[in-house]
């Protein structure tokens, strides 16, 4: 019984350090985005202060976008996260393609609050990208749609 209560004890000890173990590589992994967040900060506001407008936005798309696929707190969010996602994704493509790329949402007002599931929609509008866009030669359009219809 004495041999029993022991190894009970020792198994309770090793996931207690387990556990510990684990803790810690959750907080080493947020040091870092935390860090990276900063800096970009920082370079967003030196870009402000040299009058460098697109440099900041583009920043903030990018600060954007690590900051909401990092989160791992929420699985399921409002609709109005995801068009914000995908925007900060458009806007950087924007700049990149400049004239040869387009992008439009027309998103209605009653499914802003809609709960869906986090990353859906950047993964498919990055697919119009890495599938469609390098076989256009002229511009390319990206229109997304949302809304609600009432049937009867």
């Amino acid at each position: 019984m004495i041999s029993k209560i022991n190894e009970l004890i020792e198994r309770e000890y090793k996931l207690d350090i387990q556990n510990k173990a684990s803790q810690l590589r959750v907080l080493r992994s947020q040091i870092n985005p935390h860090f990276l967040y900063n800096a970009l900060q920082s370079i967003g506001t030196l870009a402000l202060k040299h009058n460098a407008a697109p440099v900041y936005s583009l920043l903030t798309s990018l600060s954007n976008i690590m900051r909401y696929s990092m989160n791992m707190k929420e699985d399921i969010v409002p609709f109005t996260a995801e068009i914000k996602h995908v925007k900060s994704y458009l806007l950087l493509q924007k700049n990149r393609f400049e004239e040869q790329f387009e992008f439009e949402l027309d998103i209605q007002k009653e499914v802003e609050e809609i709960l869906v599931p986090k990353m859906i929609l950047q993964p498919v509008v990055e697919n119009c990208f890495k599938h469609g866009f390098d076989q256009q030669e002229e511009n390319v359009s990206i229109l997304i749609e949302a809304g609600c219809k009432v049937r009867s």
